[in-house]
């Protein structure tokens, strides 16, 4: 009876712990190199697919844009980093660019296919430098996080390197109940 009860105590206090192996470094680079790729050329085929009335497909580029947001992240979320500093990065230059657009975009008359009563909006040159800066946030942003993706799984292998599991030790009256410690240094 009391050697039962020790078993569920052991197993009790060791279910939480769970042997998961070391991550890979290249299973986070390939994550965070092709979530990038797919992004980028998202973007890319955006671009590509306009036409004579739009000179991009706006839904294609939006999609490729969003996910750009995360798809860079992928091996820092392989590796237990939900928020990176790139991520960061990236949402800062957003919010540049969304400031540039909106605050140097000038209602202007239509081009002459347009009926003369509608107004178009055009960017400003003022919207320039900080477009550039969103640009070079959110570029810089994705790089970062491709380039710190091995680095990620690397502090995670660091400081997932002990588990603690439940185990079966022989005595001299049979089995008994243990804790089986692992670590890597």
């Amino acid at each position: 009876m009391v050697r039962s009860l020790v078993i569920l105590l052991v197993l009790a206090v060791a279910a939480p712990a769970h042997a998961d192996g070391p991550k890979s470094e290249q299973t986070a680079q390939l994550a965070a190199g092709i979530g990038t790729g797919v992004s980028s050329g998202l973007i890319l085929a955006g671009f590509l697919a306009g036409d004579s009335s739009y000179p991009f497909n706006k839904p294609l580029m939006y999609t490729g844009l969003v996910s750009a947001l995360i798809t860079p992240s992928l091996g820092q979320i392989y590796a237990g980093d939900y928020i990176t500093l790139g991520m960061a990065a990236r949402v800062v230059g957003v919010g540049i660019g969304t400031y540039g657009l909106t605050h140097y975009t000038q209602p202007t008359p239509c081009d002459p296919g347009h009926a003369a009563t509608d107004t178009c909006r055009h960017i400003d040159s003022g919207a320039i430098p900080f477009l550039g800066l969103a640009a070079i946030a959110f570029v810089g942003g994705m790089a970062y996080d491709v380039a710190d993706a091995s680095s990620a799984v690397q502090r995670w292998n660091e400081h997932h390197g002990f588990m603690i599991a439940p185990t079966v030790v022989p005595a001299s009256d049979g089995p008994a109940p243990g804790l089986s410690f692992v670590g890597q240094w």
